[in-house]
């Protein structure tokens, strides 16, 4: 390694695996640049590290930019890898020009004609889970491609907006809080929720997967995703639920070490693996080597729990649960299943009246809870409320709101007395504000029908 630039460190053979952890590891949790050089003429790889380092400099005195970082140099004027981790600043919306200097530095070699070379560049997030690998090969791949297609250069590192997503530490995300009935007390109280995307860069999934480009690993985006959304929920209270595919689980957590590091993760971001649950999403999965079982006891063994979301049994959520057995705590029931009154059919009235039966029975059998989602009315609720069910995630209740707004009211949306929700979703004049608002504890307190109860303050 030399100092001959104080913001370079230049590695050669055979430091390879040096350059890989100290680019990588060295900046866990931040964006990381790839830029790979091929055939540098006319020009050494000391003087095009001066010159790129020139270009930065004079690019950070243009947009008034305050942050500096190191670059990380590895390799010969045939095959050049610089990386980088530039900070958030470099990846607002008025520091795109970060991208075009290496094609500033490009035309001024080949029109003064010191030298030329040709270049890639990749972009992704050096996230706490992943092995240095694992990432290495996504900038390598995507600056391999960025080198051979200058159209993929300009729309997948400048301009697309899912890096920018990840880039920036921004709390982005929403939660639809759960709903729990307390029988003895007769009151309405939030327990948890489950976080979603949403908010300033994205609205939700679709929206964020519609910029994702072919190439790009979806196993991979889910737990950048995963990542993202428990940092927005950093110190957040009671049971948070994560959307997670079982292949994803299955690809990404194949060893003990890494789900070490999502414990690690989770203690960084002040959460405790008791009130963290991975919700299973009904897609088909494939094991080869080792059993979904197998992963999710290791999530088990350091508190994390499961959830099978749709549960129905014609559904992929039904096998989970047969695969998964006592594993599974929560069961998400389809709402087919308490929709249907005795006025319009009867028999499938009885059939979902047992298929909540025979939930019940899963659940009592392995000390599980039972949510029910898009609960509609006062009768649906009495229905559920009669068969035990006691946890609800529905927009009667609560849409998704904020993660700032969940935790600062957190513990004063609780113990809501049973009358007054059943007194508001009654009325003619107050259920429109309650669809309207989706959120009937605020409403209930906006209408100076309940007062919560403030916390006590600590010393």
């Amino acid at each position: 390694m030399s100092d001959q630039e104080p913001r370079v460190q230049f590695y050669q053979e055979p430091d390879f695996e040096h350059f890989q952890k100290d680019l990588i590891d060295g900046n866990r949790g931040r964006q990381l640049l790839l830029f790979k050089i091929n055939q540098i003429t006319g020009l050494t790889v000391e003087t095009f590290l001066a010159a790129l380092s020139n270009e930065i400099d004079l690019l950070k005195s243009k947009l008034k930019l305050r942050e500096d970082f190191t670059f990380y140099a590895y390799g010969q004027e045939k095959n050049l890898y610089v990386g980088a981790s530039p900070g958030q600043e470099f990846f607002m919306e008025n520091a795109n020009g970060f991208y075009a200097i290496l094609g500033r530095l490009h035309d001024t070699c080949r029109v003064s004609g010191q030298g030329s070379f040709e270049f890639g560049i990749g972009r992704t997030q050096a996230n706490f889970i992943s092995d240095q690998t694992d990432i290495f090969k996504e900038l390598d791949l995507h600056a391999e491609n960025n080198l051979e297609d200058n159209i993929r250069r300009w729309n997948w590192t400048s301009l697309n907006r899912v890096n920018n997503y990840f880039a920036i530490q921004e709390m982005d995300a929403v939660i639809q809080p759960i709903v729990f009935y307390d029988t003895r007390k007769k009151t309405f109280s939030i327990r948890g929720g489950e976080v979603f995307i949403g908010g300033s860069q994205y609205e939700g999934y679709d929206a964020l997967f519609r910029d994702i480009p072919g190439i790009q690993d979806r196993n991979r985006i889910d737990l950048l995703i995963l990542e993202k959304l428990l940092a927005s929920c950093t110190g957040a209270p009671g049971l948070l639920k994560f959307n997670i595919t079982p292949q994803a689980l299955l690809d990404t957590f194949n060893s003990d070490e890494k789900v070490e590091r999502f414990r690690i993760l989770l203690e960084r971001v002040k959460l405790k693996p008791q009130n963290v649950r991975l919700e299973l999403v009904e897609k088909p999965y494939e094991e080869t080597g080792q059993t979904l079982r197998e992963v999710c006891e290791r999530f088990c063994d350091i508190g994390v729990s499961f959830a099978a979301d749709d549960f129905g049994m014609r559904s992929q959520s039904h096998h989970l649960v047969l695969a998964l057995g006592e594993l599974i705590k929560e069961f998400k029931l389809d709402p087919i299943s308490f929709k249907f009154r005795i006025d319009q059919d009867h028999i499938r009235l009885l059939d979902n009246l047992a298929f909540i039966q025979y939930c019940k029975h899963l659940a009592n059998n392995r000390d599980a809870m039972i949510t029910a989602e898009a609960l509609e009315d006062v009768e649906d609720l009495k229905v559920l409320i009669g068969h035990q069910v006691y946890y609800y995630q529905a927009h009667m209740f609560c849409g998704k709101i904020p993660l700032a707004e969940y935790s600062k009211n957190y513990s004063r949306w609780q113990n809501m007395p049973g009358q007054i929700i059943h007194q508001m979703l009654h009325s003619p004049e107050i259920l429109p504000q309650v669809v309207e608002q989706k959120n009937i504890f605020a409403l209930a307190e906006k209408l100076g029908l309940w007062k919560p109860l403030e916390p006590e303050k600590k010393d």
